[in-house]
């Protein structure tokens, strides 16, 4: 799709596919926002997240992290940080909005227990919406 909008041309794509169910998107923001918040903090649980949900990061950047000691030689370790506001969106396509949104809070609450509590989200999104 790219490629053909930098060419200026579109003509050779089909019309977008659509896949049926919902999709819900949980977004991970630092304790504080939208007020003051940290920056600048690791977080961790991205490679716990089932490969279904897709996690797209938003203020994130990659960082060597403090090295690890084994066997008494250091091994740099790479990770991400949180650098803005809107960390992370945790998102799920599921066939019902009950059961996207329930995976989708489940794998943002997983991250944000990987990261010592420093990233929250809303537990309200999407709750009521089906009623």
């Amino acid at each position: 799709l790219l490629a053909c909008a930098e060419l200026g041309d579109l003509s050779s794509l089909g019309p977008p596919g659509v896949k049926p169910g919902h999709v819900v998107c949980t977004v991970l923001v630092p304790h504080g926002y939208p007020g003051e918040h940290g920056t600048g903090f690791p977080f961790y649980g991205l490679t716990e997240v089932d490969s279904s949900v897709k996690v797209f990061h938003a203020g994130t950047e990659e960082k060597y992290l403090d090295p690890i000691v084994v066997r008494g030689r250091l091994f740099p370790v790479v990770g991400y940080r949180a650098t803005g506001g809107r960390t992370l969106c945790v998102t799920c396509l599921d066939t019902t909005l009950e059961s996207a949104a329930r995976r989708s809070r489940d794998a943002a609450s997983l991250i944000a227990d990987r990261s010592g509590g420093r990233l929250f989200f809303r537990k309200d999104i999407a709750k009521n919406v089906a009623e």
